[in-house]
């Protein structure tokens, strides 16, 4: 979560667009980690934010899933070994 929180910076919950949260998880899909996780996690801080009267609206709910590529790679890089 601390990497998520820090992806956004200073930029205020009620002042994102969904083309902001979309930039932030395409940017944490290029470190190979897995998107849906991280659109999960704000789709539902975003959701308990607004049932708790602390935003208005849910942006992440309007950005597109894309489709994961879980291709497994056999062996690691070597980037990875050290």
């Amino acid at each position: 979560m601390n990497s998520i929180i820090a992806a956004f910076g200073r930029m205020e919950a009620e002042n994102l667009t969904p083309s902001d949260i979309d930039v932030v998880i395409c940017s944490f899909r290029m470190v190979t980690c897995p998107c849906e996780p991280i659109q999960d996690v704000l789709s539902k801080a975003y959701q308990l934010a607004v049932k708790n009267g602390d935003l208005s609206n849910n942006p992440a709910r309007l950005v597109d899933y894309r489709p994961e590529n879980n291709r497994r790679i056999p062996y690691l890089l070597d980037s990875e070994k050290s």
